[in-house]
């Protein structure tokens, strides 16, 4: 059955990134509760100017947003332990955000009303956005200036809200400061926060705010469509040429690593808090809160597209459009079944260069694709990505 399915998802990613114009290399691997590891295979090259390097399933990847699960399952296990409070103002903590401004589509800026909370943070209802996915978080930058949100210091997430902290959903840079949280409680660097309590109990080790010096010859090269939509190369996510010593540790967006290391994380939520290994993360009544929906109230805005305000970073997204969703503290909630035999309840979430990852917690099934190819959403990759899911589900039948 295993080597079926492995075939089969072989096929699908092969034909993807074998096709004209195609994304250059993939990774696909998926898993269940007991860590048995169903497939897990790699497609194409890492990179789009030498054809000799092949796309291993052990090449690693910026993991983009995909970073933010894991800042948020951080903040849960301080939660857990009451060192965080999810409903306290964050401001004594977090001194930068204590009398946020909020930033409307012409620049202008005014007081917010209300004070941030780290639930709010890690629901993205804190008004914090992205310059990609809101004019008004743009003009801001084109008008004020400021470095980048990957700029790798902690400047780039010092942005305006473009909404009342609480009064709706908004993706953007709250993870980061979710993470700076994480640090500031525990007071180690993030970086160390994530291998003392993350990665070393479940046996990671090629994932980290940096490219580690033995993946070197395994890295995924950035790849970007022209407005032609012609594949060529793309500037490298800017944690690769700088050492974890230097950087912002971005729980939003810095982590580089594998596929078969993120699987290990997705194990702890399919499988009520454990590894596969049985270390311990989170309780099983933390787990179940952690992927809970968080935001019913704000269900229609979770249904309406994101614009995509730079088109080079993204297309519009519109994730799971016949689904009602809401929003865990891990990502998106998906109610009812998934064509592709995904269980209802369901939660899943992606990184900006086009990397998805969903965990079944009924079924017990996690997977995880990766490419390094912008702008988001592109469909040479999501539709490979639903074809290896159905085909996992598919197996399970056998």
């Amino acid at each position: 059955m295993a080597a079926d399915l492995a075939s089969k998802c072989q096929a699908i990613l092969d034909k993807a990134t074998h096709a004209e114009n195609g994304p250059p290399g993939m990774c696909f691997g998926a898993v269940t509760r007991d860590g048995k590891v169903l497939v897990e295979i790699g497609s194409g090259k890492r990179s789009i100017n030498d054809s000799s390097d092949t796309m291993t399933p052990d090449s690693v990847f910026s993991l983009w947003s995909t970073t933010k699960m894991i800042g948020t399952m951080c903040a849960m296990q301080l939660v857990e332990q009451g060192k965080l409070d999810l409903d306290a103002p964050v401001d004594k903590l977090l001194p930068e955000l204590a009398n946020p401004k909020i930033v409307d589509e012409q620049g202008k800026l005014r007081d917010a009303k209300n004070k941030i909370t780290l639930r709010q943070l890690m629901t993205h209802t804190a008004g914090f956005a992205y310059p990609f996915f809101s004019a008004a978080c743009l003009k801001d930058l084109q008008i004020n200036g400021g470095e980048g949100v990957t700029d790798g210091r902690i400047q780039g997430v010092m942005k305006p809200l473009v909404h009342e902290p609480g009064s709706t959903w908004e993706y953007g840079v709250n993870i980061d400061w979710v993470g700076e949280a994480v640090a500031r409680t525990s007071g180690m660097r993030l970086g160390e926060y994530f291998r003392q309590h993350i990665f070393e109990p479940l046996g990671i080790k090629d994932t980290a705010f940096e490219l580690l010096p033995h993946c070197k010859d395994r890295a995924a090269s950035m790849h970007q469509r022209d407005e032609q939509g012609k594949i060529g190369p793309g500037a490298q996510h800017p944690y690769y040429n700088m050492s974890s010593d230097e950087v912002f540790h971005a729980a939003g967006h810095g982590l580089i690593g594998t596929v078969g290391d993120y699987l290990k994380i997705l194990t702890v939520l399919i499988n009520e808090g454990k590894g596969a290994n049985g270390a311990r993360i989170l309780s099983p009544e933390s787990t179940r809160e952690f992927l809970r929906n968080q935001v019913p109230q704000f269900a229609d805005k979770l249904d309406e597209t994101i614009p995509p305000i730079i088109p080079s970073l993204t297309n519009p997204v519109h994730m799971q459009p016949a689904n009602t969703k809401g929003w865990s503290y891990a990502g998106l909630t998906v109610a009812g079944d998934l064509p592709t035999g995904r269980k209802d309840g369901s939660v899943e979430w992606a990184g900006l260069a086009n990397l998805f990852w969903a965990v079944d917690t009924k079924s017990g099934i996690a997977s995880y694709v990766a490419s390094q190819v912008l702008p988001f959403g592109d469909p040479t990759v999501v539709i490979p990505w639903v074809h290896c899911e159905a085909a996992v589900y598919e197996s399970l039948k056998a």
